[in-house]
């Protein structure tokens, strides 16, 4: 189990209290991906389309350590790893392409390989990258089991994809400020939503801000609804249609 999940680097670097408000819904499982045969025939492809390498290496799901970037101990990923060896060099490739996978690819198999570039950017800036993970890393860290993480909530487009979200007060301020005038308060039962002008257009306020936080609106209220028990469908009850029999011999009413 890992805390800090090193696909959701983009949500806790800008979100540094994420991890701790997520902890509380439960772990989800680390486990170990598997590759489809198109995964595995698209690896074999690309051997042969690595044009002039004296030797190439593919590495099928391998246990990349990412907890040397973000100093949590322990914590792993998995990706696969392509090697082209040339006369002078050598390259590296990781898929997924991510930067967090291919920097912890590289000073895997550095040791080995002369590695001059990868599919994800040079070792340079790789080497970069994970100074700003490690940056992150460190305050989500210092966060965990800390009532403290509540002030560093902040909400923004990657709200969409956390599991607390239902029930993060900066996401439900931020809601409400945007549903609702900023003088109205947040406890407040009898709060009324700002008026909607006839027409919006894109270069007005509501336009700018307002139009596009709908699809955050919309997922944070469906998680509530979830965490509710509210998103239960409808019973829709259907009424029998009652068929009328004619007797025989009885003439239609004109």
């Amino acid at each position: 189990m890992t805390y800090l999940k090193w696909q959701d680097y983009p949500a806790w670097s800008q979100c540094a209290g994420r991890p701790a408000l997520e902890e509380a819904e439960g772990e989800l499982p680390d486990t170990v991906p598997t590759l489809t045969k198109d995964e595995r025939a698209a690896l074999e492809a690309r051997r042969a389309a690595l044009e002039g390498a004296t030797a190439v290496e593919i590495l099928p799901l391998q246990s990349l350590a990412v907890g040397a970037i973000t100093g949590e101990r322990g914590a792993l990923a998995w990706g696969s790893v392509i090697l082209a060896e040339y006369k002078d060099h050598a390259a590296l490739e990781v898929y997924p392409p991510d930067r967090m996978l291919g920097l912890a690819a590289l000073v895997k198999y550095s040791i080995l390989h002369q590695i001059t570039s990868t599919n994800v950017g040079t070792p340079e800036e790789l080497f970069s990258f994970g100074g700003a993970v490690t940056e992150a890393a460190q305050l989500s860290l210092n966060l965990r089991a800390s009532i403290t993480a509540l002030e560093h909530l902040k909400p923004g487009e990657y709200c969409q994809g956390c599991r607390a979200a239902y029930r993060c007060p900066a996401l439900a301020k931020s809601m409400h400020a945007v549903i609702f005038s900023p003088i109205e308060a947040l406890e407040d039962p009898e709060a009324l939503p700002s008026a909607v002008p006839a027409t919006i257009a894109a270069e007005d306020a509501w336009g700018q801000y307002i139009v596009p936080k709908l699809p955050l609106i919309e997922a944070w209220v469906a998680q509530v609804k979830r965490a509710a028990g509210l998103n239960l469908p409808p019973v829709v009850k259907r009424r029998k249609k009652r068929r009328l029999k004619r007797a025989r011999g009885v003439p239609e009413s004109s």
